[in-house]
């Protein structure tokens, strides 16, 4: 499904290359320029001081999930530990093994639940870190794409859908100072 998106995006981008779009009225004489760029988003996400400041403040928080995640994996083991050394020297009776084993599979749902919400708690956090970024840079490559005339700026990172693209369409010149970035 993918393959046939950027085939279609590729045929459309090859179509409105070769299309003359000389339509003229009274006051236009010469044919309307369609302008494209394009621009190396994974340059600009790689580069962004925002970007490295937002992987620094969740590369923290998920340090702290993991040791509060060991830290409960560490109080499950030395539960089970103590419970296989009282059984094996018989101090358990039937009935105080069947508690220990119910607390340890609660302890180990709680295990789990904790792991999920870590998860979930990091991709929330990202989401909130990333958004304000993704928006400056929509705006800044729209803010572009208005100045300088582009009718279509592409992605041109990961192999993109560029086909043919000058050094002078390259807008990342025009971007990187509207982020502040040198």
């Amino acid at each position: 499904m993918k393959n046939l998106l950027t085939a279609a995006i590729v045929l459309l981008a090859f179509v409105l290359m070769s299309v003359n779009f000389g339509t003229k009225n009274e006051e236009q004489t010469a044919p309307i320029q369609v302008k494209f760029g394009h621009v190396d988003m994974t340059e600009v996400l790689t580069t962004m001081p925002q970007i490295k400041q937002a992987n620094a403040k969740l590369e923290a928080q998920r340090k702290e999930a993991i040791k509060q995640l060991e830290t409960k994996y560490s109080q499950m083991q030395a539960k089970y530990g103590k419970a296989m050394q009282d059984a094996q020297a018989g101090v358990l009776t039937e009935i105080q093994q069947k508690q220990i084993e119910a607390e340890l599979a609660q302890m180990q749902q709680d295990y789990a639940a904790s792991e999920k919400t870590m998860q979930d708690n990091l991709l929330k956090k990202e989401q909130a870190l990333l958004e304000p970024i993704q928006t400056k840079i929509r705006k800044a490559i729209d803010d572009v794409a208005k100045e300088r005339g582009y009718r279509f700026i592409f992605d041109s990172s990961k192999g993109g859908m560029v086909l043919y693209g000058r050094d002078a369409d390259n807008v990342m010149k025009y971007i990187k100072p509207k982020l502040g970035m040198k």
